[in-house]
């Protein structure tokens, strides 16, 4: 299969379109052939080496998390899916990689593609929509009636969670940028965090126990469960995904360059096939 390979940390020139084998499932496992992903900023901070912590020597193989398609293989366990099925799912970052024409997933991590989107839409929106629904209903707990207030509203997680807090009825305030967060948030406020920091993880905690106000940083997982949810959403016009530009895959320095601007209002796809 053609892939994108990352062997070291650096620049977009460390992004090589390759043929690679592709994978071989188990028997839990489902091969879903990738007709269109997307870029996330997490791509870019992993592959120049930010999260080395993390990551380790050297970056994973493959970049990318979300993506739509076409599932290929079964495993012989797997009852719910069969070849033919559109699909869409996210794999968890520096796991495993959708920058490539073929993946493999678990059952639990993967849902029926939304019927009214095409693969390019519907591969913008896992990462960002779970995220923002991860993070307004289990970190933020968000309820009807809340307000709220999204910093980075015209990303593509920002843009999520405004439409997904509107749909549940809340009070939505939306800005692109902004400093002293934290003054903003009322006695007892929530601010919930979609990347980690130092203050986040370790003062975070320690922070939390004498203060009202609380910080928490999510840890976006897979969820066929919370993917379902999305799905309903965006079929009743709750959530509409919004694309910048779609990218050949084999343009993805370009797709990289453009998001490492910070500029991009929605999302980056890659169409696979």
């Amino acid at each position: 299969m053609k892939a994108i390979i990352t062997s070291k940390y650096g620049s977009v020139e460390v992004l090589q379109p390759q043929d690679v084998a592709r994978p071989i499932i188990a028997d839990d496992e489902i091969l879903v052939q990738v007709h269109a992903c997307s870029v996330n900023p997490i791509d870019w901070k992993v592959r120049r080496g930010d999260f080395k912590i993390l990551t380790g020597r050297k970056p994973p193989r493959i970049l990318g998390e979300d993506y739509a398609g076409i599932v290929a293989e079964v495993g012989s366990k797997i009852t719910r899916y069969q070849p033919g099925d559109a699909v869409w799912g996210f794999v968890e970052t520096f796991k495993r990689g959708t920058y490539a024409e073929f993946v493999k997933v678990k059952a639990e991590e993967i849902g029926p593609k939304p019927e009214n989107l095409s693969f390019e839409e519907t591969a913008c929106l896992p990462l960002v929509g779970l995220t923002a629904y991860q993070a307004l209903i289990q970190g933020g707990r968000l309820k009807k009636g809340d307000h709220i207030l999204i910093n980075g509203a015209s990303g593509g997680v920002g843009l999520a969670g405004v439409q997904i807090a509107k749909a549940r009825g809340c009070k939505v305030t939306g800005v692109c940028s902004t400093n002293n967060l934290q003054r903003t948030l009322k006695p007892g406020g929530i601010y919930v965090r979609t990347l980690p920091s130092f203050e986040s993880l370790i003062l975070g905690p320690l922070l939390n126990l004498i203060r009202a106000k609380k910080v928490r940083v999510l840890d976006c997982k897979a969820s066929a469960k919370d993917l379902a949810i999305l799905r309903d959403l965006v079929e009743n016009g709750n959530l509409v995904p919004i694309i910048e530009k779609v990218y050949p895959l084999e343009q993805v320095r370009a797709a990289h360059t453009r998001s490492e601007t910070g500029r991009v209002v929605g999302k980056l796809v890659l169409k696979v096939v």
